[in-house]
């Protein structure tokens, strides 16, 4: 895959998931095409109701940099995320303040700088990792000049990673999480 995708040659920023009507994909491809920074490849990995709609768009619009790679099995993820130099994390939907995506959690956890189109506790954690940026879904508009930002900027991103790793294992692991819960629970039921 590394070789493959020239993942330790080329500036990537990836996608990983469902390609629904939900992710609202249609905005990386807005990106890709919007972007100063040509040389940036973008991969997108999943299948999904607009898979083929949003591939063909994509060669409609002769976005060479854009490619649809096909469903990634789960244990490469890793290996995908830590050569690759962002994460494109969308939730189409700016009322989903409270959802947070695993891809979050993965992609900080890994190491890996997030562009995150979204608002609410997502945010906050791409916030508090220093690894990140987030757009408002309603905001779209925007999401090349902050991508472009990144990519200039990129090292200001990177040289968080050990703190955004160490963040996720301390603060967000299911372990962590449980023992929180746990601890409510007991503080409950005194």
């Amino acid at each position: 895959m590394i070789d493959q995708y020239e993942l330790d040659k080329k500036f990537t920023c990836v996608y990983v998931g469902n390609i629904g009507l939900a992710q609202g994909l249609g905005a990386l491809l807005d990106m890709a095409e919007q972007s100063k920074h040509k040389e940036v490849q973008f991969l997108l990995f999943g299948k999904g109701a607009e898979k083929d709609t949003l591939e063909q768009e994509a060669k409609k619009r002769g976005l060479d940099n854009v490619q649809f790679c096909g469903v990634l099995p789960h244990e490469k993820v890793f290996t995908l995320l830590s050569y690759a130099k962002m994460s494109f994390i969308p939730l189409k939907n700016s009322n989903m303040k409270d959802s947070i995506p695993t891809k979050v959690y993965e992609a900080l956890g890994i190491g890996c700088p997030v562009l995150l189109v979204a608002e609410g506790d997502s945010c906050d954690i791409v916030n508090e990792s220093e690894m990140g940026r987030c757009v408002s879904p309603d905001h779209t508009e925007q999401l090349a000049e902050v991508f472009d930002e990144m990519v200039e900027n990129y090292s200001k991103y990177s040289e968080h990673r050990t703190e955004a790793r160490k963040l996720m294992h301390e603060k967000y692991s299911r372990q962590q999480i449980a023992i929180a819960f746990e601890k409510q629970l007991h503080e409950l039921l005194k």
